[in-house]
């Protein structure tokens, strides 16, 4: 499943691969962990989001105090002190 425009070329990026508008690719390593399991409708739930208007998509998680942390596609971790009480936390990949 596609993460979002990760790189800001304007095109769609998979996980792990860069893919321009031409069809062309390259590697990357950076993990966009945007999903979670809901355990009463036995799905995930997948949302990427822009969080600090520069363009990129960017990545989001759950911390053990169940905290709401952005995670910045550069590179920057922000800790909201959103406490997301229902939220199971989550697992690595």
């Amino acid at each position: 499943m596609p993460y979002g425009d990760i790189n800001g070329d304007g095109a769609v990026d998979w996980p792990g691969y860069f893919v321009d508008a031409d069809g062309n690719g390259s590697s990357h390593n950076f993990t966009l962990n945007r999903c979670s399991e809901n355990s009463l409708r036995l799905r995930r739930h997948c949302i990427s989001a822009d969080f600090n208007n520069d363009g990129l998509t960017d990545g989001w998680s759950i911390d053990s105090s169940r905290n709401l942390q952005l995670i910045i596609t550069q590179g920057d971790v922000v800790n909201t002190n959103i406490i997301l009480a229902n939220a199971p936390l989550r697992r690595s990949n």
